[in-house]
């Protein structure tokens, strides 16, 4: 066995798995299942020298690691281990490979990084495209040439086989020692070494302009002209000798030959870093200058830093040598081909030790880490966790809350074990899943744990193929069941490798997600209470009309304020469930609208910033929306808040990138937010959220129904169609006041508002819940289950094993709302809105069976 901790520190999660490994080893040698400690140590020793492998880009570290090693592995009569080939300070992520090498120097690697000379980069760019193009030419000998050379370098003497060294004594040790320093100091060890060192070096070098024409960089020319045996110019020697020491490269294939000549590490474990690649400044300069680290604001920080050019000159370049190693490291990781999953988007370090980590293990391997468990909900990583997913290489995720577990950080952070394959070869149909565990014993629970295959996370998030959060079995079940019986809101095309339409895109309420305003890009167009008042305008209900252009003076600069009506810019506090008027601005201050107040139609709420009608107009004639209405939904939201997905129906006004917009060409589209506001949506949407945001890509993967869904005839509803029952509902809960005119309009009202009665609208809104549960929830006139189309019997059987009726899943679900059944048993002694629900509910099953 190969056993790897490619960020080892001083080697915690080897020394373990040596033990681990050393006590199998010796009940395999002796015979016996408790065997003597001498076997054991014997085992644990020879394991230490010939399995465990580390690396770790801190010296001390390294050192740490092999004294812990040799303190671990010692033996009565035995010289410590020889363990340099197998311990290697280096970078664990910054290196190539024999195949991106053969593929040639990426047009990539050439990018302005800080101080260097863009005319220069431009150049080099240039250059290395015409190279490059001769290698991408079909039946090039030259192409042909420069590959088979670099098969011949990558070839050049393999490493003897160290392990099969012996070292009993320590005559034989110091033999494996010099054995080793002999290879390493070979040319034809250093020849392969300089040239993947070349290869990386030319993202990371300094980038100069010399005479015309002969700017200082590393092109593919320089590489193909070293592969076919010319030395490399002495400047560019000197550039790469120094990118890799200052970078830490390590090719896998070159440090561990004996170990990828296999196909790779059998086991890769460990915690790698959870920090981003960008150097932060507070955290640098923290133990170097406390001052500067605990400055009062950036600016403030920023000032201070380049203060230190002057104050200390020598403290200063190293600071900016570590800004250009970090940027050049995360240009190499982003550019280089080495992490196609994730060296994308904001980049964390664990992302990419784990794409490393797959990369480096072999066909039958196992990769064990532990990682934020982002690594299977974030858009960032979603790539990842889809190549997990696809190749059926993931075989378990368990999620932790940090509570008390790790004391260094914050309690509400999540973190996973998570164990998979390198996607080479399948290793699994379904994967292991725990989530919300705070402790190792909580993963044996059959509550608790259950499994999911890559068909079900295609068939909930078949755009990202993310992981649902799941807090036990039962959720799991029911929520998969749901999603056999309700589609999602936008499932994306999906195309082969070679763009072939596999399968096309379903869309049916023709639905497109956006912002009309950003609180901070477009704070230009915003104007305040007092900026329209000294304008000359005058406030009426809640829209400012100027008569005139008007130029302000203000501290900032002059400021225009056009005539014409500036409409109130909505944010998403301001909104809730089949309220438009759910609180206001009192000056800088937001307080919830009061029942007086929303019993009088006349009232609006006053908004934070007003907005000209001409540039709102302008932003809804881009969105195609050609209502005197608009729907969308509150950005943020978590999964614990008394509810998650808060959308809400307003007049056509401003609206803040807080509250995206939905805009949809169905003839029924003001019914969505009304599908949204059903606690059968939020409860299944709770598992889509891992964060605080409702981002785009999780409202695509909602479940929702049809709008077809809406013209269907129930014959125990009591209406001829299911949108002749909920029409009328809505129009009441939604018309309370004269800004929704356009809306009541549009469902073929032309009265006054309906007046606000809580205890009639509470009324209405369980009416509501309770069918939407039957729709998501279908049932047979005796109240079972209803098979949904393509249920398998085992799923089936899994779902009735779970929840014996739907009765059962709708009263599960209302119990998962904790925040309202405590506000409900506080004002009215038990969980009215739960029984509310559920008498309608029974009410609508018994119609259904008579």
């Amino acid at each position: 066995l190969k056993i790897l901790d490619p960020a080892c520190g001083s080697g915690h999660f080897l020394l373990d798995a040596a033990r681990r490994v050393a006590v199998r080893l010796a009940i395999l040698r002796s015979g016996d299942a408790d065997p003597s400690p001498a076997t054991v140590q014997k085992a644990l020793r020879d394991v230490i020298g010939r399995c465990i492998y580390g690396v770790d880009i801190n010296p001390m570290s390294v050192e740490l690691c092999k004294i812990s090693l040799w303190m671990e592995a010692m033996e009565a009569g035995k010289p410590l281990s020889f363990l340099d080939h197998h311990i290697v300070c280096a970078n664990s992520l910054l290196g190539t490979t024999p195949e991106l090498v053969r593929k040639g120097l990426p047009d990539e690697a050439f990018a302005a990084l800080d101080g260097d000379d863009k005319a220069a980069v431009s150049a080099l760019k240039k250059r290395n495209r015409t190279e490059l193009s001769l290698l991408r030419q079909e039946d090039n000998l030259f192409a042909e040439e420069y590959r088979a050379a670099v098969q011949a370098i990558h070839a050049l003497a393999a490493a003897k086989d160290f392990d099969a060294m012996p070292s009993d004594t320590l005559e034989q040790v110091e033999a494996k020692e010099a054995a080793f320093k002999k290879y390493r100091s070979s040319d034809e060890y250093r020849k392969k070494k300089k040239l993947c060192d070349m290869w990386c070096a030319a993202f990371v070098t300094p980038k100069r302009g010399g005479s015309p024409g002969n700017t200082v960089g590393i092109t593919q020319n320089e590489i193909r002209r070293f592969c076919t045996g010319k030395e490399l110019p002495e400047e560019l020697d000197a550039l790469t000798e120094k990118a890799a020491g200052d970078y830490q490269f390590l090719h896998w294939h070159i440090a561990f030959p004996e170990v990828m000549a296999k196909g790779g590490f059998d086991v890769i474990l460990g915690n790698p870093p959870w920090e981003r690649i960008k150097i932060q400044e507070k955290e640098w300069f923290a133990a170097r200058v406390p001052a500067i680290a605990n400055a009062l604001n950036a600016a403030e920080r920023k000032r201070m830093i380049a203060g230190l050019n002057k104050s200390d000159p020598a403290l200063y370049q190293a600071f900016t040598d570590a800004l250009r190693v970090s940027a050049g490291a995360s240009h190499f990781i982003r550019n280089s081909g080495r992490y196609p999953l994730c060296g994308c988007g904001d980049i964390n370090m664990y992302a990419v030790f784990a794409e490393n980590m797959r990369g480096a293990v072999n066909e039958r391997g196992r990769v064990g880490c532990i990682v934020p468990s982002g690594i299977a909900t974030d858009d960032t990583t979603k790539r990842f966790f889809q190549n997990m997913v696809e190749t059926k290489s993931l075989l378990s995720l368990f999620d932790f809350e940090n509570k008390g577990i790790f004391p260094g950080v914050h309690s509400s952070y999540k973190f996973s074990l998570l164990t998979t394959g390198s996607g080479r070869a399948p290793l699994a149909e379904e994967a292991e899943f725990v989530f919300f565990a705070h402790s190792t014993e909580e993963l044996k629970d059959p509550q608790k744990r259950f499994s999911l295959s890559a068909g079900d996370i295609a068939q909930m998030n078949p755009n990202t193929l993310t992981c649902p959060i799941f807090r036990s079995r039962k959720d799991a079940e029911l929520t998969k069941a749901a999603y056999r019986r309700v589609p999602v809101l936008i499932r994306e095309e999906k195309k082969d490798a070679e763009g072939k339409v596999l399968n096309p895109e379903s869309n049916p309420w023709g639905i497109r997600f956006g912002t009309m305003f950003h609180m901070s890009n477009d704070s230009s167009l915003f104007r305040t209470y007092g900026q329209l008042v000294e304008a000359g305008g005058e406030l009426r209900g809640s829209r400012f009309f100027v008569e005139k252009d008007v130029c302000l003076q203000t501290e900032t600069g002059p400021l225009e304020v056009n005539a014409g009506t500036w409409l109130p810019l909505y944010e998403a506090k301001m909104v809730h469930h089949y309220n438009h008027r759910w609180a206001t601005y009192d000056g800088e201050d937001v307080r919830d609208v009061q029942p007086n107040e929303l019993a009088d139609p006349e009232f609006t709420v006053q908004p934070r910033y007003w907005v000209h009608e001409g540039d709102v107009q302008n932003r809804l004639d881009s969105m195609s929306w050609k209502h005197g209405w608009l729907m969308g939904w509150r950005d943020i939201c978590r999964s614990t808040d008394e509810r998650t997905v808060i959308g809400a129906i307003i007049p056509a006004v401003a609206v803040g990138n807080n509250l995206p917009v939905w805009v949809s060409t169905s003839s029924i589209a003001g019914f969505l937010p009304v599908i949204t506001s059903s606690f059968a949506c939020d409860f299944f949407a709770r598992f889509k959220v891992g964060g605080t945001h409702l981002n785009f890509f999780i409202a695509q993967q909602l479940a929702v129904l049809p709008p077809e869904t809406f013209s269907q005839s129930l014959s125990w509803l009591g209406t001829p169609t299911i949108a002749d029952y909920i029409r009328p509902r809505v129009l009441e809960l939604t018309y309370t006041a004269w800004d929704m005119k356009p809306f009541a309009e549009e469902l073929g009202y032309d009265g006054e508002p309906f007046p606000w009665d809580e205890a009639r609208r509470f009324v209405l809104r369980c009416e509501l819940d309770a069918l939407f549960f039957h729709l998501y929830l279908p049932s047979n006139p005796d109240g079972s289950w209803k098979q949904a189309e393509g249920e398998s019997a085992g799923e089936f059987a899994a779902l009735k094993e779970a929840f014996p009726t739907p009765h059962d899943a709708v009263d599960y679900i209302m119990e998962t709302f904790p925040i309202r059944k405590k506000k409900d048993t506080a004002a009215f002694g038990s969980y009215r809105t739960k029984d509310e629900i559920l008498r309608v509910y029974d009410a609508m099953q018994a119609a259904m069976a008579k």
